[in-house]
């Protein structure tokens, strides 16, 4: 099952707005403090693409067929997806946030291998092929 983080309806927040008492003026100023905050460190669009572009660069770089992806092959090792998860899927990412992702991998065969042969086996590849360093 697929878990997809949307961001919250203007309705919604226009709601949870009304709620706080805003006639106290600590709470204005914490919601002014709050919004400039929030316009200084939110990534621009600019930079949500660089992210989302890297995101699908490695998805490629793990599905191709390579010597990388002959490797987990030949050891039961199927790379299915990479999912995004944390700041980035919630929508909540700043300037100084990391990418959390989750490379998704099935596996055959008799024993279930360590699922750190895949950063093993990505480690060997950018080590010693040019091309997916690129």
């Amino acid at each position: 099952m697929t878990i997809i983080f949307t961001k919250p309806s203007a309705q919604h927040l226009a709601k949870i707005v009304e709620q706080v008492p805003m006639e106290y003026p600590d709470f204005k100023k914490l919601d002014e403090d709050l919004v400039k905050f929030y316009q200084k460190m939110r990534l621009t669009p600019e930079m949500m693409a660089e992210r989302e572009e890297y995101v699908q660069r490695l998805q490629c770089y793990l599905t191709l067929e390579t010597a990388l992806s002959h490797y987990l092959g030949e050891n039961g090792v199927w790379i299915r997806s990479i999912v995004k998860y944390g700041s980035m899927a919630t929508h909540c990412a700043t300037r100084d946030s990391d990418l959390d992702i989750c490379i998704c991998a099935s596996y055959s065969g008799a024993y279930q291998p360590s699922p750190a042969i895949i950063l093993q086996a990505i480690y060997e590849d950018l080590q010693h092929n040019h091309h997916a360093k690129e």
